[in-house]
């Protein structure tokens, strides 16, 4: 069984982050993904606000991250899931390929994007209802296209949208838009209209979606809005990757996030945890690479100590 210093669990910024820092201390580290380096900021229509870059696609700066870690020597496995964490003297990390030892892990999940759970998404989830507008967009050129959620991410999708889609409109449950001042700036110059105390319903189509049914919480009516595409594009229904972590009881927050100190440790000897993944309120790339830098110089801390040489 191959055994690591230090096993990083997700391969967006925070997991490279902390890769970077773990390498340059001379730890034997692991990067496990599974599914491709980046994190959700690769769904990023763009990205204005990490510095040294005025504006750029999330697509490439997902990218850069992955050459600078892998340049160094940071060893990633992409397509490799955790399944479980075992732990007794040093962990074990069960994936769906193999299983490795680590004195310590540093959970790196980030969040995943939740469904609205309500009827025909599931029935049309691929035909027509999407939750990455930067993935698929383009295929609703001269289309109608509606964004359900609120937030930046939401924001950023209605303003992609409205550049290629013939109509769009952002459905919003809030009574007003949860973004930045600029981004919200944008939003009421562009082609988007914009749907306040507004909730979906239902999605409905026969092969492909068609419409969707919403609900005027102010107004108290219902009625139907004709759609070709459904972005679900919300923060307020992202939830964290935790599920692998059922047999160590690590604590979590009631929203289900990890909950750690300032140098990012868990209640659990040895576990750390950095980015959206921790309870931490502010979700942003700046901060989950500044909280995986900290989370690989704590674990590095932790394993002189195992070693003898704290």
């Amino acid at each position: 069984m191959e055994e690591k210093d230090l096993i990083i669990i997700g391969g967006g910024p925070a997991g490279l982050s902390a890769g970077i820092y773990a390498v340059r201390n001379r730890l034997k580290t692991l990067v496990l993904e599974q599914a491709l380096p980046g994190g959700l900021i690769a769904e990023a229509s763009l990205v204005e606000n990490y510095p040294g870059f005025l504006e750029i696609k999330g697509m490439e700066l997902a990218e850069i991250f992955r050459k600078h870690a892998e340049k160094i020597g940071v060893e990633i496995k992409q397509f490799e899931e955790v399944l479980q964490i075992e732990k007794n003297e040093i962990f074990k990390v069960k994936t769906n390929n193999s299983e490795y030892l680590a004195k310590a892990v540093i959970i790196a999940t980030g969040e995943r994007h939740a469904e609205l759970n309500v009827p025909g998404e599931a029935e049309l989830k691929g035909k027509g209802v999407s939750y990455c507008a930067t993935c698929d967009a383009p295929l609703f050129k001269n289309k109608k296209a509606v964004v359900v959620g609120n937030g930046r991410a939401a924001v950023m999708s209605a303003l992609l949208l409205a550049d290629i889609a013939s109509e769009v409109k952002l459905i919003v449950k809030e009574k007003k838009i949860i973004s930045e001042e600029v981004l919200k700036e944008k939003l009421k110059n562009s082609r988007a209209n914009v749907l306040l105390s507004t909730e979906v319903r239902e999605i409905f189509g026969d092969s492909v979606v068609k419409g969707i049914k919403v609900y005027d919480r102010e107004k108290k009516q219902e009625y139907n809005i004709d759609a070709d595409g459904v972005f679900v594009y919300a923060f307020v229904w992202k939830k964290p990757n935790v599920g692998f972590l059922k047999n160590l009881n690590v604590g979590l927050d009631d929203r289900g996030h990890i909950i750690t100190n300032e140098r990012q440790e868990t209640n659990v000897k040895g576990l750390f945890a950095a980015g959206d993944v921790t309870s931490f309120p502010v979700k942003q790339v700046v901060v989950a690479a500044a909280q995986g830098c900290i989370a690989a110089l704590s674990a590095y801390e932790h394993i002189k100590g195992l070693r003898g040489e704290a």
